[in-house]
């Protein structure tokens, strides 16, 4: 549980929504296809409506790291 809770935590400790609604986002995709995947008996591609909301969720994450600035004291 300490390795969940470090992963969704910022550099200083703190927890990240930002880091827990991408997360969430990533295991509601990936759910939802192994449901389907497994319901049809078969393995189905990724539909781009669900590669592009894992991408987006990802990328904006990024974008967003990348623009914080350190707090300085």
């Amino acid at each position: 549980m300490n390795f969940l809770a470090r992963i969704l935590s910022e550099d200083n400790g703190n927890p990240s929504s930002m880091r827990m609604i991408t997360a969430l986002i990533c295991l509601i995709v990936m759910l939802t296809w192994s449901y389907t995947c497994i319901k049809q008996g078969q393995l189905l591609p990724l539909d781009i409506e669900q590669i592009g909301l894992v991408l987006g969720a990802l990328g904006l994450k990024t974008f967003q790291k990348g623009k914080e600035k350190p707090k300085t004291e």
